[in-house]
């Protein structure tokens, strides 16, 4: 993925349970990934959809959650 690729995968389900992180940067006029990850409930888990902007160069990327904060 390089910078200019956009990883997007749909939105919720009607009705599903769900939370929404936003990701911004501090400085609007920094070049910086932003976008929106979803995690929805679904049987068994949680499924996490996103669509991110702004990379650096080529992957693997990953993040981690915490439970709070």
């Amino acid at each position: 993925v390089d910078s200019d690729t956009t990883l997007t995968v749909g939105d919720a389900p009607a009705g599903a349970t769900s939370a929404v992180a936003q990701l911004a940067p501090t400085d609007p006029a920094a070049d910086a990934p932003m976008g929106r990850v979803e995690f929805i409930e679904v049987d068994g888990g949680v499924e996490i959809r996103y669509n991110l902007s702004g990379l650096p160069g080529a992957g693997p990327f990953g993040f981690h959650v915490h439970e709070n904060g």
